[in-house]
């Protein structure tokens, strides 16, 4: 390969440019700072140069470490085409530099070169269009095939390029006209962004960050100073941070050029996601407080656009307030919870706490009024009544007084007996009334009979009893005889053991109370010798008073036909009626010697008792009786019924029937029984006025023929009624309607008198 000198005549033109903004001035090869050195394949007949910063004789170093090579136009014909690069696009950008040159063709000889620079818009920054002619090779000893490659000046950077961003051109010039040009795009940094805003707790669980463009560049999104995301051309982003934490944004731009220049951050801003609230505290509920309501009440929770109100696990209610009135519908407790929620979804479960309406009170309980303890008035308490603010107190079902106490203290204005309620109420209205209690004053007493005698007279050596008959309460007796204090605090005074020489004694009785004293007129006492008197035969002890025992062995000895002790025997059913009346009518008696047995015994008032009736008993009640059948035969049952009606006053009354002699007996109603001894069927005594019908079974004996008497009595009060009625074996409808020979006269008996009278028989 042969040597190519270096042809000084020409000028070739070179421009560095370096993006980082600093500025190159013009330098020789001598310069300390700036080298340019200078490589040559003769193989390609490409020369390399060199240009930048570096110790004295080191090639400079680009961005990415290797030399620069020449850019340049090649220009000329022959063995070679000419190569064109017009529309390449490199990129400048911090630290790179370009070097820019003409190689040529001597076949271009007498042609004048240069080269241009153009601003992004089209002006010209610099411009040598025809500053270098190209020499005949014959003066300088070249070939006119040959090329060449030389830089023999270049231009430093204009500070002005990196804020002038955009494709640059260079242009190579062939006698003033364009023959190749090449773009060069300044790549730069961009300007932080501006206008960043990040979403404060406006989306649920993310935050939306925006900004304003500064640029056709990309941008980054950096959360607490970590970059989020990946590079993006659009100004917005969405985060979600998966926090509720208030977090600090900022935006980063980048060109798209080069090795990608970042601007420097943004101005931050805070940005924090909307999360669910957090769960409501302070949850409190009125415990009775509020008529038929419970006023709900808690803290603000954060976040929350409304809250859920929970009854015993189970929601009632949505409001956005911190306050809710239910109205549970009952009194009882009952357990609160509220959840918050907004449009991210629910708080958990509050704390719970326990409320309840407060509601009309229960009716009281343990309602007492007293029973003529108090002169005149009536106290009346009660049990409080959960919830009451006061107590409407009622007589007889009319209320007479309201109280905030729990008693109260009635003037009735009479000694009858009254019933009273108590009502309890408040805000909320009345309970119900309470269970009734009776009560009455202590009335003032009065004597309505003075003292009574019984016996009177009595009889010699005997006991008496006077009583005195009374109204009032808590009474207090005094009994005395001729001015002499005898029994005491007893409306009944006994006197024991009188003798003839007692009679005529006066004797009174004084009955008081806390409310006054009274005096009874005297009453004489009166002894007889008793010669002509005669007690009861039931009154056992001959004490003028027949107790319920001698009623029951009485009538004992009645139904079964016993001998009694005293005559007349077998006890006759008016005797027996009579010591039943005498006993319902007050157990004591007196004896009348001008009436006929048994009512020459009646009722009389004695101690502490009260006379039902005076006299003589009621008047007889209708009695009817009835067979059937309607005749009897021989050894078959007869069923014998005996209506009692008796007269409504009726005090007590008995029944006994005898069939006839020889007839057995069965079947007996009623309790009724059989008296052996005397053969006869007996019911009673009942000790009432209701009607009856008795009924028994009687059969006549083998061969019984002819007409039969049942003899009863029934009787009331003492006073007998006769049942006698007769029976035969003879149908006594016989002839008379009776055709089936049944001795009745019924539908059988109808339908054959009207076969007869149809067959004309």
């Amino acid at each position: 390969m042969r040597t190519k000198a270096i042809v000084s005549l020409l000028v070739l033109f070179g421009l560095l440019f370096v993006l980082s903004g600093e500025s190159y001035a013009k330098a020789e090869s001598k310069d300390k700072d700036i080298h340019i050195t200078e490589k040559y394949d003769p193989e390609t007949g490409i020369r390399t140069i060199g240009i930048g910063k570096g110790g004295k004789g080191k090639p400079p170093k680009t961005k990415d470490g290797g030399g620069a090579t020449v850019d340049g136009c090649k220009m000329g014909t022959g063995y070679n085409s000419d190569w064109f690069i017009t529309g390449e696009t490199y990129t400048f950008e911090s630290g790179n530099s370009v070097c820019s040159g003409i190689e040529f063709s001597f076949l271009y000889t007498g042609k004048t070169v240069g080269v241009g620079w153009y601003r992004p818009n089209g002006s010209t920054y610099w411009e040598n269009m025809n500053d270098t002619t190209i020499p005949n090779p014959a003066d300088s000893g070249y070939e006119y095939w040959s090329w060449y490659n030389v830089i023999s000046s270049y231009e430093p950077m204009p500070s002005s390029m990196s804020s002038d961003p955009g494709n640059w051109t260079m242009r190579w010039y062939d006698s003033g006209s364009n023959v190749c040009s090449k773009s060069y795009t300044v790549c730069t940094a961009p300007p932080a962004p501006t206008g960043v805003s990040a979403s404060d707790e406006t989306i649920c669980g993310q935050v939306s960050i925006t900004w304003s463009s500064s640029g056709s560049f990309q941008y980054r999104v950096f959360r607490d100073g970590i970059g989020i995301g990946s590079w993006q051309s659009g100004t917005s982003y969405t985060d979600s941070p998966g926090d509720c934490s208030t977090h600090t944004y900022y935006v980063k731009a980048r060109n798209t050029c080069g090795s990608y220049p970042e601007s420097s951050p943004s101005s931050s801003n805070p940005g924090t996601a909307k999360c669910p609230p957090s769960t409501p505290t302070g949850v409190t509920a009125s415990d009775g407080t509020v008529c038929n309501q419970v006023s709900i009440t808690w803290s603000p929770a954060s976040g929350a656009d409304s809250y859920i109100v929970y009854r015993d696990g189970v929601q009632i209610y949505t409001t956005a307030s911190t306050n809710y009135t239910d109205t549970p519908g009952d009194c009882s407790p009952h357990n609160y919870q509220v959840v918050a929620q907004n449009s991210c979804g629910p708080s958990g479960m509050s704390s719970s706490n326990p409320g309840n309406a407060m509601c009309a009170p229960s009716p009281p309980t343990g309602v007492s009024a007293t029973d003529g303890t108090i002169c005149d008035q009536v106290s009346i308490t009660w049990n409080s009544a959960s919830g009451a603010d006061d107590y409407v107190v009622y007589r007889d079902s009319v209320q007479i007084y309201t109280t905030a106490s729990t008693s109260y203290t009635d003037t009735p204005g009479d000694c009858s007996a009254h019933n009273y309620q108590v009502e309890a109420q408040n805000s909320c209205g009345p309970s119900g009334l309470s269970s009734g209690d009776p009560g009455k004053t202590m009335c003032t007493p009065i004597i309505t009979i003075d003292p009574v005698q019984v016996p009177d007279p009595v009889c010699d050596g005997n006991d008496v009893t006077f009583t005195v008959v009374t109204t009032g309460d808590a009474l207090h007796y005094q009994w005395k005889v001729d001015n002499v204090n005898v029994g005491f605090d007893n409306p009944s005074y006994l006197w024991t053991g009188v003798s003839l020489s007692d009679d005529g004694a006066q004797v009174v009785c004084e009955v008081w109370n806390d409310c006054d004293t009274v005096t009874s007129n005297a009453t004489t006492l009166i002894v007889d010798d008793c010669i002509d008197l005669i007690p009861h035969q039931s009154d056992s002890n001959s004490d003028w008073r027949i107790v319920i025992s001698e009623v029951t062995a009485y009538g004992s000895c009645w139904k079964t036909g016993c001998t009694w002790p005293i005559e007349p025997n077998p006890i006759p059913i008016s005797y027996l009626t009579n010591c039943g009346l005498l006993w319902k009518t007050g157990e004591c008696y007196h004896y009348l010697i001008a009436e006929i047995p048994p009512q020459w015994w009646q009722s009389a008032a004695c101690g502490g008792g009260s006379m039902l009736l005076m006299g003589s008993g009621a008047a007889l009640g209708p009695v009817s009786s009835s067979f059937n059948p309607l005749n009897y035969t021989a050894e078959s049952p007869v069923v014998v019924t005996v209506e009692i009606t008796p007269d409504p006053g009726t005090m007590v009354y008995a029944v006994e029937d005898a069939p006839p002699v020889g007839w057995t007996v069965d079947t007996i109603n009623e309790s009724g029984s059989w008296d052996d001894v005397n053969k006869k069927v007996k019911w009673g005594p009942f000790f009432d006025a209701n009607i009856r019908t008795l009924t028994y079974n009687a059969t006549p004996p083998a061969a019984e023929t002819g007409e039969k008497t049942f003899s009863g009595t029934a009787s009331f009060d003492g006073s007998d009624e006769p049942i006698v009625r007769p029976i035969s074996d003879i149908c006594p409808l016989d002839g008379v309607g009776n055709l089936d020979d049944d001795c009745d006269v019924d539908l059988f008996d109808f339908a054959i008198f009207a076969s007869h009278w149809l067959e004309g028989v």
